[in-house]
């Protein structure tokens, strides 16, 4: 990596390389703040939201129901169509139900809290109202699941479309005595949030 010479061609990579020597260096990315060392580790929190979700849908799938419907099967990143023809739109999730009905599930890794319609980006509804209207098929119900300890259940109907806003509190699935995975409160959370 040393003798690698950097310049106008390739300096967009400079902060790739830089990563790539500490980790073969075997260091870390350090915070410093007055005589205290921390250690700094960052993750993407919406994909590891969003792969938290699916890893739990698919397997409790076969004892979970959505809008009262046992769940058939679990789809990730599953494509939608393009929009204006160019750009491809992808939703978190798609869950089928025995009945065929498709219901889009978008995890957005975001405090819901006060303000303006209880900290609801518009954007995200402009994005779930396009992921309805997407491709071939039209889809009628849209999940935005958030992370969050209160309960929060909001339902929103525009074009015969139905927008239900859920949370999942994620400390409901930790067993604090084993320090794993509490499947029965996991899989209660998780129908708590696909109760249409």
């Amino acid at each position: 990596l040393d003798r690698i010479n950097v310049n106008r061609l390739n300096r967009s990579y400079e902060p790739l390389l830089d990563l790539c020597r500490l980790l073969l260096r075997d260091s870390t990315v350090g915070v410093r703040s007055g005589a205290t060392d921390q250690l700094a580790v960052v993750f993407d929190m919406n994909r590891l939201f969003e792969s938290t979700i699916a890893t739990l849908l698919r397997r409790f799938q076969d004892r979970l129901s959505i809008g009262g419907s046992p769940i058939r099967s679990v789809h990730v990143q599953e494509g939608l169509g393009k929009l204006f023809g160019e750009f491809s739109m992808r939703v978190d999730l798609s869950v089928i139900d025995e009945e065929g009905r498709r219901t889009l599930i978008d995890t957005k890794y975001k405090r819901l809290g006060d303000g303006a319609h209880g900290g609801l980006s518009q954007s995200d509804f402009y994005q779930m109202h396009a992921y309805a209207r997407a491709g071939d098929r039209q889809y009628d119900r849209i999940i935005l699941l958030y992370p969050n300890q209160e309960d929060i259940r909001r339902r929103f109907t525009s074009e015969n479309i139905d927008l239900f806003v859920r949370s999942i509190d994620l400390r409901a699935l930790h067993d604090s005595a084993t320090g794993r995975l509490d499947d029965l409160s996991a899989i209660e959370a998780l129908q708590e949030a696909l109760h249409l």
